[in-house]
């Protein structure tokens, strides 16, 4: 514990030392951030947060870790509002707006602050809402955040979530069984790497499948964390968080147990008493030198500019200015055509799926209709588990055929539309990197080529019967008890209905594979203008300005303020070199 305090005042002391220089340089955003930090870390707040695509489950999840209906849930994509969730002595709802103003609003009220339906793309400008609770989970500082989930058509509930990583220190991560982990969840999970201590998994509704199907799923997802992202022999949590929520409010340990939450709590309970110390920590060593290296960023580039002639300065920034802009109005215009042109191609496969389904579920109706005529000699249930078998097996070739067939069809068209879009964006994003690299002297990596998502994760079809609600009745187990002669047409009927059932569930899985892969490849080519313009102009502008005005000023005053600018940069490294001792320290704590 000694050494727990030990570090963590040294730590206090360097996260002092950087919001200083921050100040000193007139990066008050980033003093405030590094201020913050330090009171995180004097209040002992530990900020969990829950994460995953939308409609995984994560505020259910999160009303059964509580016991109660707190959050709102519904069948849509809901929550489009980061919400806090602290200890109270009672339930007490604050709404914070990004004016600063609050407001205290009852249970009632909540749906029309957090949810898309009640506060469409935030037109109420709120910040967040803070839940404060009497629960076990948030004393001694743990913060439980629910936050909107990432992929959904809203694109300002994205913005929400991302906006809010640099301030989370561990995370509860949520997968369903249904669709299993995507590509883009794995492209999610490496963005938080950089800020969470510890990422707990847990693979949501389960009481959706069968025991053969959850061992498939869980299979599948650890391998795909362990291949995607890098994980070494990930830990998932099955459970069913609408189970849990019913046990809770219920008071039946069988739901508990059958939910999976008890092994869950266990384990993060656990975390709380015996890693929380360390988190706590390393997150906060992580953002200092985030922080630290944003700052040595914008020492080089201030220095840079110093040593330049102003004449020259002057007009390579105006030059710089006007390729910036000439970007942005690019990046607009690329961004309105290519989200029409995806569109298109989207409907297109849409289509193309519709037909190959239509097509597909009459050949497995004949199929059926010949084998109930030619295998008159078989029993009922014989007869079921025939055609069954005939049909997962001529299910899966179709599917296993075709599948990769579109998706190649479907990025060799994807990638017909952007190359329409490339050769110009590259002549200009190459102009401006290099105007950039003359004035700043900044590495900046060139806009070479767009790819398509190479999509290593496998699609995960799912062949054979899966009972998803509790009480489902079957009516082939009645049927299969009678004689043929009376059971056999309600066989073949009740048969081709699962046969197009099955058919059409997993063309739905290919649908969305198929758009999840063009949507994550257009939004590559977005985010690459987006990264390449930031890395260029972020944090540049107020430091330039501040080296046109020395330069107009005597030799003797910019000769002082190159030795204030060399000796912050000295002041940096000694931080940052004591940042670097504290987290060996810390990994040395058993």
């Amino acid at each position: 514990m000694n050494h727990f305090r030990a570090n963590g005042e040294e730590l206090l002391a360097c996260l002092g030392e950087l919001a200083a220089l921050a100040r000193e340089r007139q990066q008050p955003g980033l003093a405030n951030y590094l201020e913050q930090q330090a009171q995180k870390l004097r209040d002992n707040r530990f900020h969990l947060v829950v994460l995953g695509a939308f409609k995984r489950g994560k505020t259910t999840f999160l009303n059964a870790l509580l016991g109660q209906d707190i959050l709102p849930t519904a069948v849509v994509p809901l929550t489009s509002i980061v919400t806090l969730l602290e200890y109270g002595e009672h339930l007490h709802i604050q709404v914070v707006f990004k004016d600063g103003a609050t407001r205290s609003i009852s249970p009632e009220e909540l749906p029309g602050y957090i949810t898309e339906e009640g506060n469409p793309k935030n037109e109420k400008n709120v910040r967040h809402v803070q839940v404060k609770y009497p629960s076990d989970y948030l004393k001694d500082g743990l913060v439980l955040i629910d936050t909107p989930g990432v992929g959904s058509i809203y694109q300002n509930n994205d913005d929400e979530t991302y906006q809010y990583l640099p301030q989370m220190d561990a995370a509860i991560f949520l997968l369903t069984v249904d669709p299993p982990i995507s590509q883009a969840e794995t492209d999610f999970l490496e963005r938080i790497k950089p800020y969470a201590a510890r990422t707990f998994f847990i693979l949501n509704k389960i009481d959706y499948l069968d025991e053969q199907g959850l061992r498939q799923a869980l299979e599948f997802s650890r391998r795909v964390l362990a291949e995607r992202v890098h994980l070494d022999r990930p830990v998932l949590c099955p459970l069913s968080a609408r189970l849990a929520l019913q046990g809770k409010i219920s008071g039946s340990q069988e739901l508990l147990e059958k939910s999976g939450l008890p092994q869950f709590d266990r384990s993060l309970r656990q975390f709380l008493m015996e890693e929380k110390g360390r988190a706590i920590l390393e997150a906060a060593v992580t953002k200092a030198l985030g922080a630290a290296a944003e700052l040595q960023l914008h020492l080089s580039l201030e220095l840079k500019a110093l040593h330049t002639p102003l004449q020259e300065l002057v007009e390579k920034i105006g030059q710089f200015d006007r390729a910036l802009e000439e970007m942005r109005q690019e990046q607009q215009d690329h961004t309105f055509i290519l989200e029409g042109e995806i569109n298109k191609l989207l409907r297109e496969t849409e289509a193309a799926i519709g037909s190959f389904r239509e097509e597909k579920t009459r050949e497995l109706q004949r199929e059926i209709d010949r084998l109930n005529e030619e295998k008159t000699n078989l029993s009922a249930r014989e007869l079921a588990e025939t055609i069954k078998q005939a049909v997962n097996e001529q299910t899966e070739k179709f599917l296993s055929a075709w599948q990769p067939e579109l998706e190649k069809e479907t990025i060799r068209k994807y990638e017909q539309i952007v190359n329409r879009f490339v050769a110009k964006t590259n002549r200009l994003l190459d102009d401006v990197v290099r105007r950039a690299a003359e004035i700043f002297a900044i590495p900046v990596e060139g806009f070479s080529k767009l790819e398509i998502v190479p999509g290593k994760d496998p699609l995960f079809l799912s062949i054979g019967e899966e009972i998803s609600t509790m009480f489902y009745v079957d009516p082939m187990k009645v049927q299969v008890m009678l004689p043929r002669f009376l059971s056999g047409p309600v066989i073949v009927r009740e048969l081709k209905r699962r046969a197009e059932e099955q058919l059409d569930k997993n063309c739905g899985r290919i649908r969305h594979y198929l758009a999840e892969k063009v949507w994550l490849s257009s939004q590559q080519f977005k985010l690459s203008l987006e990264d390449k313009i930031r890395a260029a102009s972020q944090g540049t502008r107020e430091a330039l300005e501040r080296a046109v005005t020395l330069k107009q000023a005597s030799e003797p005053e910019v000769r002082v303020a190159a030795a204030t600018l060399e000796e912050a940069a000295r002041k940096l490294d000694e931080i940052k070199h004591k940042l670097l001792t504290i987290k060996e320290n810390i990994n040395t704590i058993t």
